[in-house]
C-alpha cells in the first residue's frame, strides 16, 4: 500500500505544504463530505465515535470537531511520523491519532462513522476488497462508512497508470463502477449504497501544460464542471454504505 500513497518524504514535503491552505479554508469535496456527516450524526447528538482513515495532516477531523465537538474523533494512518506530526499539533489536541493500515484493522466494532477520502481508488481489486473486509469489521452494527472515490455510473472498470514527474514510477488508478461497488458491498452486509456524484462549484485554472500536473474545471453545456488531472477525467464522488 505504500509505494502506492508515497514516502513519508512525498506527505511532508509534497503533499502537507497542499494540504496547509485547507486548514483554515475547507476545501469543497470536504465541505460536502461534511454535510452527509451531519446528516449522520446530527450536532447535538449524544457522543460517538468517527474515524478517518488515512487523515494524514488531520484536516479533517480539525474541521469534524468544530461540526461535532462531542465526538470522539481518531485519525489512522500508515506513516507513524506523519502521526507524530499530528499528535504534536495543538489544533489537533484531544484528537486520537494511531498507525493502522486499512488492509488489517486491528480493531472491531469501534465506529459509528469510518471516512476514507480519496483512500481507495489506488488499491487493487484484491486489496480493495479486503479493505470493504476490514471497513465492515471495524464498524459498529448500523455504522456508516463515508467515502470520496472514483465512482462513476457505467458497469466498467477503468485502470489508468498516470506518469509524472511527482510519480516516474507509474501511480495507478481505479475508476471504480457504483453498480458493481454497491454490489459487492451487498455480498459483505451493506445495505445499497448511496452515491452523490461531486460537483466543485468553483472553477479551477488549467496551468501551461509544461507545468507539474494539477487539478482543472471545464464547464459542460448544462453548467456542471467536470474536474481534469491532466488529460485525466476525474469521475470523484462520494458515497455513503451502511453495515446492515
Amino acid at each position: 500500500m505504500a509505494d502506492q500513497v508515497g514516502s513519508v518524504s512525498y506527505m511532508r514535503d509534497q503533499y502537507a505544504p497542499y494540504q496547509a491552505q485547507y486548514r483554515a479554508t475547507v476545501k469543497e469535496s470536504d465541505r460536502a463530505l461534511l454535510r452527509l456527516l451531519e446528516d449522520l450524526i446530527p450536532a447535538d447528538a449524544p457522543s460517538a465515535s468517527v474515524v478517518d482513515v488515512g487523515c494524514h495532516t488531520g484536516n479533517l477531523l480539525y474541521h469534524i470537531r468544530k461540526q461535532l465537538p462531542r465526538a470522539q474523533l481518531t485519525g489512522w494512518d500508515i506513516f507513524p511520523a506523519i502521526l507524530d506530526d499530528c499528535r504534536n499539533d495543538p489544533a489537533l489536541k484531544g484528537i486520537t491519532f494511531e498507525t493502522m493500515n486499512v488492509l488489517d484493522i486491528k480493531h472491531e466494532a469501534v465506529a459509528d462513522v469510518l471516512i476514507l477520502s480519496a483512500v481507495l481508488f489506488r488499491f487493487s481489486d484484491q486489496d480493495h476488497g479486503i479493505a470493504w473486509q476490514q471497513i465492515h469489521k471495524a464498524l459498529k452494527p448500523g455504522g456508516h462508512a463515508l467515502v470520496f472515490d472514483f465512482y462513476h455510473e457505467f458497469r466498467q472498470t477503468v485502470r489508468i497508470v498516470d506518469e509524472t514527474d511527482l510519480h516516474p514510477n507509474g501511480l495507478v488508478l481505479n475508476l471504480r463502477s457504483q453498480i458493481m461497488v454497491g454490489e459487492q458491498l451487498h455480498s459483505l452486509g451493506f445495505d445499497a449504497p448511496r452515491f452523490h456524484p461531486f460537483n466543485i462549484s468553483l472553477d479551477l485554472e488549467r496551468k501551461e501544460p509544461s507545468d507539474p500536473i494539477n487539478t482543472f474545471t471545464r464547464t459542460t453545456q448544462d453548467g456542471r464542471r467536470l474536474q481534469f488531472r491532466g488529460a485525466i477525467y476525474q469521475p470523484w464522488c462520494h458515497m455513503v454504505a451502511r453495515k446492515a
